[in-house]
């Protein structure tokens, strides 16, 4: 049942009416919607006497708005009021019912009203008009071309929330149905600081959720954003006001708790609390949805990509850098944000200044813009990037000289067995009755990583074993330039591990390496096939650690010398004179640069990426400039397609077949997930394959309860952390697992939680080489491509440092005997 609070009425101010809007003092800010009314007077918050007495002026006041919407003058009659417009469409046909739902019910954003009485009869009435009248005009042709804004239809919507019903795509929880007799009360909650339409998107699935749905939508205070998150920009009241002007939203509810509990669903008597799935960590809790999800009450939304307010404010700040200046700022006095030196072209009408040098940043990420940049305004963001580097730099290497110092402590006090052996003999192989094991499946860069650190920091009576299924440890980095630039070491990719477990800070027993495959996990216990003529052996384990990657496509999942050779022949030959390289992520991207410059006589270079810009798992920025760069080189590039391998060199498009002389696919990874879908299936999603884990990078599971199943972790690849898909993230991640698990042994609850915000710049920047002898570098700030940093460089070497890596893992450069 609803329950009404008192309307907040906006005051226009007098000396905004007094002044014309081309006027120098005009200021914008003072001027808001003003209600009609016939009093010219102060208003007041309303009581509920008030409001109901009040009801007959609402009704007429939207019989007026009908009517100036219907009425020749439209827009530009003076009593026009764009409030109530929000369900006119560009028709003409009457519409059945005059009250827009959201007027239906009075919100407010002042502080301390007390709570109304139950609503009547004819209050629940208004409700269920509210939860059923819906009306949506057509995007504007722009939008659609943009965005394709209908992508999620009402089925499509439903759709989604069914599979939650019905708990299905891996997820750990199920949403209860809904309730058949009634109208259901979804609330949604956020801070909504400068109100987008990824806002506006979100709030309409959970509109759309069901046929019949009343939505309560709650703020957070200026309060709470503060201490949870950073100052807005928008106050409490200006934030409440922008979303009760959204179309889909039925009630405000000023007093938004940053946490829900049980008390605030009994108040507001709610279904469903709608948000995105990722799990949304804050001091003290793991997710602050978790208690609704438990409760069936969880409604799983989907996030507008690229669409942020933090995204905004970085077009803003990218404006200003890129010397673009709004002449309304000066009026405010506000010169000084043209920056001393800037190179300003004032002999163009209107108020916004465009530098000679720089066109205006991209209007929407995501998407290929008609506009783009023509500087970037590289020896900024060197010094930007160096900046950052410096930032991190230092207290990164201070961490690890005490690290390092701790582990030659360990070494000294360390053994691998509880008490003393009596014959001193060499730990028993996978088991020992004196030895507990903490196993870690995979040994590429997140396996290897945390295999080390656990060695180094275990306490006596625990022992890391790694296992791995290659022989070798695969540089994937370079395996798009080992697969096409002629005169190379095939063999240098690939690794021996022989000296990678034998640091001068790792005690003796306190890591052992097997290679083999790890086919089933049950508790407790590890089942691998071992590569030594595939004799299986049963691992047991007190904790287990899942760093399994991904396999990817060609080269990525080239397997030892020989593979690579025979993939770097097919590129070279000369019959090779048309190639298509399906997928715009970093492997495609290097491979087309890498063939158009090492072999420049080829006929064609084309890449199809299924996306509107190139490495679109990045910012914009990336894209557009590795576009530039690939376009400068001769490559074309195809967005917007994904063709269908209809033969071995033949695609199929929109436009027809076409046939290559080779086609290499560089789209998508498969996690390697399958060996735990016995022990845990719910922890695996059904859409990805990735293994679904809590910020603790405990793996998430319906029975995490379970003892067994709270001391498995996943990290890297593998796991849907919310991180970038980098070693470097996996080195942070490596620090939770490790500091978790030791506080597992030592019998404490796993308090660490992984964020990739908190690195994000350094976790998520790549090194991506653009042919040979050329590179470029790019950061971000934040997942959604904020303050991003570009930096072009030289390539000194066609092997991309690959001997480093050799020395790294303790080997010696030579081609191995095997």
């Amino acid at each position: 049942m609803s329950k009404l609070v008192s309307t907040l009425h906006s005051k226009r101010s007098q000396r905004a009416m007094e002044i014309d809007s081309q006027s120098p003092a005009y200021d914008a800010s003072e001027e808001d919607n003003d209600p009609l009314s016939e009093s010219d007077g102060p208003h007041h918050p309303p009581t509920r006497k008030r409001a109901l007495n009040n009801s007959n002026a609402t009704a007429k006041r939207h019989q007026l708005a009908q009517s100036i919407i219907s009425d020749s003058d439209g827009v530009d009659s003076p009593t026009y009021d764009g409030d109530v417009e929000s369900s006119a469409t560009a028709t003409s046909t009457t519409r059945p019912h005059l009250r827009e739902h959201h007027h239906t019910t009075s919100t407010s954003t002042f502080e301390g009203n007390e709570t109304v009485e139950p609503a009547t009869t004819d209050d629940e009435e208004e409700m269920k008009l509210a939860a059923s009248t819906l009306s949506e005009p057509a995007p504007a042709p722009v939008s659609t071309a943009a965005f394709d804004p209908a992508a999620l239809t009402p089925e499509d919507i439903r759709d989604y929330v069914q599979k939650a019903i019905n708990g299905d795509d891996g997820r750990v929880y199920k949403t209860n149905p809904p309730p058949l007799d009634r109208p259901a009360r979804i609330y949604a909650d956020g801070v909504y600081d400068l109100f987008h339409f990824g806002h506006a998107l979100q709030l309409r699935q959970a509109k759309l959720s069901f046929p019949s749905v009343y939505l309560l939508v709650g703020v957070n205070s200026d309060e709470q954003v503060r201490e949870h998150k950073a100052r807005g920009i928008m106050t409490h009241a200006e934030r409440l006001e922008a979303v009760r002007h959204c179309r889909w939203v039925d009630q405000v509810v000023p007093d938004a708790p940053w946490i829900i509990d049980q008390a605030f669903i009994d108040k507001h008597q709610i279904d469903y609390v709608a948000h995105d799935e990722v799990p949304y960590a804050a001091v003290g809790h793991d997710d602050v949805y978790a208690f609704c999800k438990k409760q069936g009450k969880f409604l799983p939304t989907r996030r507008t990509p690229g669409v942020s307010t933090s995204e905004l404010l970085e077009r803003i700040v990218s404006g200003y850098r890129h010397r673009m200046f709004d002449e309304k700022l000066e009026k405010m006095g506000h010169s000084e944000l043209k920056a001393e030196g800037s190179d300003y072209d004032d002999s163009r009408m209107g108020s916004r200044r465009e530098s000679r040098v720089a066109s205006p940043v991209p209007v929407w990420p995501g998407v290929t813009p008609s506009i783009r940049y023509v500087s970037f305004n590289m020896p900024t963001d060197t010094l930007r990037f160096f900046g950052k580097i410096l930032t991190f730099g230092f207290p990164l290497i201070l961490t690890a000289v005490g690290r390092r110092i701790l582990a030659f402590v360990h070494r000294l006090t360390y053994n691998p067995y509880s008490t003393p052996r009596d014959d001193m003999t060499e730990p028993q192989p996978y088991s020992d009755p004196k030895s507990k094991n903490i196993v870690v499946l995979g040994a590429s860069f997140a396996g290897m990583q945390v295999a080390q650190r656990l060695a180094e920091t275990l306490p006596s009576g625990f022992r890391v074993i790694l296992v791995e299924k290659n022989s070798k440890f695969h540089f994937q980095w370079v395996l798009p330039r080992f697969g096409v630039a002629p005169g190379l070491d095939r063999w240098a990719p690939f690794i021996p591990y022989d000296g990678s477990m034998k640091g001068v800070t790792m005690a003796a027993g306190s890591v052992e390496l097997v290679f083999g495959e790890a086919r089933n996990v049950s508790a407790g216990k590890v089942l691998v096939v071992l590569n030594d003529q595939g004799r299986e052996a049963v691992i047991p384990w007190e904790l287990l650690v899942i760093a399994t990657g991904c396999t990817q496509s060609a080269p990525g999942n080239v397997h030892n010398e020989a593979e690579l050779s025979a993939f770097q022949i097919k590129v070279e030959s000369p019959a090779t004179d048309r190639i298509a390289i399906i997928g715009g992520g970093a492997v495609g991207v290097e491979l087309a640069a890498d063939i158009r410059t090492f072999f420049p006589e080829k006929k064609l270079v084309r890449i199809y990426q299924s996306k509107g810009t190139l490495l679109s798992s990045f910012g914009p920025r990336l894209g557009q400039h590795a576009e530039k760069v690939l376009k400068e080189l001769g490559v074309e590039v195809v967005l917007g397609q994904r063709p269908r391998i209809t033969g071995t060199t033949t695609l199929t498009t929109d436009d027809g077949e076409e046939t290559f002389d080779l086609v290499i696919p560089c789209t998508g990874q498969k996690p390697n997930s399958a060996f735990l879908q016995d022990m845990a299936p719910n922890a695996i999603s059904k859409e990805t394959g990735h293994i679904i884990v809590h910020p603790s990078l405990q793996i998430s599971s319906s029975t995490l309860d379970d003892d067994s199943h709270s001391r498995i972790f996943a990290l890297g690849d593998v796991a849907a952390t919310g991180g970038p898909k980098m070693a470097r993230a996996a080195h942070f991640q490596t620090e939770i697992v490790v500091k978790n698990v030791n506080s597992m042994i030592r019998g404490e609850k796993p308090k660490h939680v992984y964020s990739p915000v908190q690195n994000y710049f350094l976790e998520g920047s790549i090194k991506l080489t653009l042919g040979k002898g050329r590179f470029v570098a790019y950061g971000e700030e934040s997942t959604e491509g904020n303050g991003n940093v570009l930096v072009e460089g030289k390539e000194k070497k066609d092997e991309l440092g690959v001997r480093m890596w050799w020395w790294r893992l303790g080997a010696k450069y030579q081609k191995p005997s095997s």
